[in-house]
């Protein structure tokens, strides 16, 4: 079941907030506490969210929830260290595994058909929707519980925890921490129509986002990217260019649109989880950009991969004393591995595995710029212009990153990236040739070097190159001008304040664009069907 569909706007969400609110205090039942029976019906409205898509994978998740539980309490009563690292080591092989069989499985096969030069008879594995998710979050609370951090002695509360549908399919991943004393307190829910009206607002953010502009970059991008995988077809250099910036903020504004809704549905049953972005488009280098984007899956990294390779090659410096090569050691050797198998986390191929090299190669150059302007006394931080060009340049080699992200294996990257390349002829389209031809000609002849022709053959038409420019324009404006969700909307002293507006005099205006936002939003969805998200089967 989706977020942007009817279905669940106007039939799951409101009988699950009806029960939850209303049919509780209604049936008045003595034996079950009231916080009980809200955290059953949240249980009960998870798992047929998930089973909408397949039933027989709730029996999956079920399992999974129930090794992880049990095994948590073992762990927990256990306090000889050697015991304790044995369970933790079994529920990291029993979780990983399964993650592996469903997620890698195919990739392993096919890639060994390939070395072989022969061909394998088997079943292609369905990948689970979630499992990458549910699997991280459940990792991370063994190793809190192995390290003292967490404890959960109810089955009912961790299987919430695990599968509360908001954040069930693609994140934002939960430490067990955060939410502990929130699923126990469901009984007493404070503040319910503060929290309802601004989950509403940030709910409808996230809707406008994926389905007003998030979907409609995806129609430009998706048929230049698909144009790429045909044998054959080589995209023009400015239709190359609009489609991996169409696709960049099609990506951004779809996940970030999903982590808001899942925020905003959080908020309406009196949850809080934490924003999972901050404006990463606004990063004035690589570091930061992976502090303010998908910031729940890059604090599990840090906090769960990275730190302990990092730990262990930098012991392994130590006791060989190889102080020369600490850099390499304890940061570049550990950033390599972990963006790596970040890549490989997202997706099970090559391509995905460049996308995280690239990731971590850009973040080593940015240590190294920053140990030589530390070395060298120098400070660009109040330099404006070196400023803008630090936001421009981080944000060139996101964009650049993401065309493997994007394609369907190497070869289609390679290509892609070849377009990417301006050669002395500019094509420009042939729909042109006429009255815009002699009305441009004479501007472009100023342009040095290039020579520009009217016989490009274009994915894309002309109408559909010029709607495109705009939404990436208008993207650009977003979210280089506006405020971040979680800034965006607030709640003050009883009041929905939208602070940008406030400032300017016209907050009362901030409800009525969320209005229109919803409005918008569901006008969208009228003779189309929902489109996944990208994150949707991760």
């Amino acid at each position: 079941m989706l977020f942007n569909s009817y279905l669940f706007i106007l039939l799951f969400l409101p009988l699950t907030l009806l029960a939850y609110y209303y049919l509780v205090p209604l049936l008045n039942l003595k034996i079950i506490p009231e916080h009980k029976c809200r955290l059953f019906i949240l249980l009960f409205a998870s798992l047929i969210f998930y089973g909408y898509w397949n039933p027989k994978y709730i029996i999956l998740i079920l399992i999974s929830i129930s090794f992880n539980f049990f095994l948590g309490l073992r762990i927990n009563s256990i306090t000889q260290s050697f015991k304790k690292k044995t369970l933790l080591f079994f529920g990291l092989v029993f979780n990983l595994g399964l993650l592996i069989y469903f997620k890698y499985a195919n990739f392993f096969i096919e890639n060994l058909e390939i070395f072989l030069n022969t061909s394998i008879e088997w079943e292609e594995i369905v990948l689970p929707i979630a499992i990458s998710f549910f699997t991280f979050q459940q990792i991370a609370y063994l190793v809190d519980v192995y390290n003292n951090k967490t404890k959960e002695y109810k089955l009912l509360n961790y299987s919430v925890f695990v599968s509360f549908f908001p954040q069930l399919i693609a994140g934002p991943i939960i430490y067990h921490n955060e939410v502990k004393t929130q699923y126990g307190n469901l009984g007493g829910l404070k503040e319910v129509g503060n929290n309802f009206t601004l989950g509403v607002c940030i709910f409808i953010l996230g809707l406008f986002k994926k389905l007003v502009i998030a979907d409609s970059l995806g129609d430009y991008a998706n048929p230049i990217f698909l144009a790429n995988e045909t044998i054959g077809t080589q995209i023009v250099f400015i239709e190359a260019w609009i489609g991996i910036l169409a696709y960049t903020f099609q990506l951004y504004f779809d996940f970030s649109g999903y982590s808001d809704m899942a925020v905003g549905l959080a908020k309406l049953f009196g949850i809080n989880f934490p924003f999972n972005f901050n404006s990463p488009f606004k990063a004035k280098n690589i570091i930061e950009f992976w502090k303010k984007w998908h910031i729940t899956l890059s604090r599990f990294i840090n906090n769960y991969l990275f730190t302990n390779i990092a730990i262990r090659f930098l012991r392994f410096s130590m006791a060989k004393n190889l102080t020369n090569f600490n850099f390499l050691l304890s940061i570049a050797f550990p950033m390599i591995i972990t963006f790596s198998l970040s890549g490989l986390w997202h997706g099970a191929s090559w391509n995905f595995l460049l996308w995280g090299t690239l990731h971590s190669l850009f973040i080593i150059i940015c240590y190294v710029w920053g140990t030589i302007c530390t070395s060298l006394k120098i400070d660009f931080s109040k330099n404006t212009i070196y400023r803008i060009c630090s936001i421009l340049l981080t944000f060139l080699s996101v964009t650049l990153a993401f065309v493997p992200f994007r394609s369907k294996n190497i070869e289609t990257t390679i290509s892609f990236y070849k377009s990417l390349v301006p050669s002395k002829n500019i094509f420009l389209p042939s729909e042109l040739i006429g009255h815009w031809q002699l009305l441009l000609e004479k501007y472009l002849n100023i342009i040095p070097y290039f020579n520009f022709n009217f016989s490009g053959k274009y994915i894309l038409s002309v109408e559909n190159l010029q709607n495109s420019s705009v939404f990436i324009i208008i993207s650009f404006l977003i979210v280089w001008t506006f405020r971040n969700s979680n800034n965006f909307v607030r709640i003050k002293n009883n009041k929905l304040v939208f602070p940008q507006l406030e400032k300017i005099n016209i907050n009362s205006f901030g409800v009525y664009l969320v209005y229109i936002m919803f409005f918008l939003s569901l006008v969208s969805l009228i003779n189309i069907d929902p489109s996944p998200y990208l994150y949707f089967q991760f």
